[in-house]
């Protein structure tokens, strides 16, 4: 039987406070809980297994290794309706990847 200490009981709730009490249950790559209950800080994680750190990624929830970003707006094609930013989402854009209204018709 684990024996429960005053520093324990006083921990716990400081715990919960900063980081909730589902710390590293919501994929937050940030702050994990290891199986001895102690919560790990990474600055290196990549929560969608791309190969870039999420602080670098400019798509971090969907995989994207490229980091393509046609419209240099800092978010990635991937997670970006309107890669080229012409107002047209890319479903409806004739040439989603081509900034501007106008295209070449092929």
């Amino acid at each position: 039987m684990k024996r429960i200490t005053s520093f324990s009981i006083l921990l716990l709730p400081l715990i919960s406070a900063c980081f909730g009490d589902d710390a590293g249950q919501r994929g937050d790559p940030a702050r994990e809980v290891n199986p001895q209950g102690v919560i790990e800080t990474s600055t290196t994680s990549d929560a969608d297994r791309d190969g870039v750190a999420d602080i670098e990624d400019n798509c971090p929830s969907v995989e994207n290794s490229d980091q393509a970003d046609t419209d240099d707006d800092n978010l990635g094609d991937q997670c970006d309706d309107d890669d080229d930013d012409d107002s047209v989402l890319d479903p409806e854009d004739p040439c989603p990847a081509i900034v501007g209204t106008l295209c070449p018709i092929q």
